[in-house]
């Protein structure tokens, strides 16, 4: 018997069952989903539940960046958006929230995410720069369930009584996913190769027996 061989068998057999095993394991990963969205509006509302991760997808309207301010800070132009979220219960969390041209010339404003203030903070938990996925801006963890009010109180820095181009209630969730599954291919494969390994083996030991008891036979005649 090759035990050699079926012993690299058995182990390959073993290494693709786990490998099988470890594509079906279930990871729940944090995705962003959007609840709402309203477009050249000053405010959008949205449902939500204690305990859910949110952030402002914001997003300035182009003709803002042609009159805006400028200070030592922001040179080449910025506003201030005064953005209100408020609770089902009335309560106001209210950020200061700076966005700036990035270089003289360019019709876009960027923004300032290390500046972000809170004014006041009506109910939101741990309030400031949040990141869900690809967004980035306000946000916190909520604090009751209901329906949400965010708003723009006020644009400071222009004075363009137009609206945002569009404004965003995102929230995070947790969505299962199978991370893994691209081992089974390989754990299959490691299996059989491990199977014909172990069988090869196991004949080997009949063929040498045969070969054995031949030789005997003929040494006795």
């Amino acid at each position: 018997m090759n035990k050699l061989l079926v012993g690299i068998g058995l182990l390959f057999i073993i290494s693709g069952i786990i490998l099988a095993s470890t594509s079906e394991i279930v990871v729940n990963e944090p995705r962003a989903h959007v609840v709402n969205t309203s477009k050249k509006e000053w405010s959008v509302s949205g449902n939500l539940t204690a305990g859910d991760k949110i952030v402002i997808g914001f997003y300035p309207n182009f003709r803002w960046a042609s009159i805006t301010d400028v200070n030592d800070e922001y040179p080449y132009g910025f506003v201030e958006v005064v953005l209100d979220i408020t609770d089902p219960y009335g309560n106001v969390t209210r950020f200061l929230w700076p966005w700036a041209k990035p270089a003289s010339g360019v019709g876009l404003l960027l923004q300032d995410p290390t500046n972000i203030r809170v004014v006041s903070n009506g109910s939101l938990i741990n309030p400031g720069f949040v990141e869900i996925g690809a967004f980035g801006g306000c946000g916190g963890i909520v604090r009751y369930s209901g329906l949400y009010n965010v708003s723009v109180f006020a644009v400071l820095g222009t004075k363009s009584g137009i609206p945002p181009a569009a404004i965003q209630i995102v929230k995070e969730i947790q969505v299962e996913t199978k991370p893994y599954t691209g081992l089974l291919p390989a754990g299959i494969s490691t299996s059989v190769l491990g199977s014909f390994c172990s069988i090869y083996g196991m004949k080997t030991k009949k063929t040498k027996k045969t070969k054995r008891m031949f030789l005997i036979k003929n040494r006795k005649k």
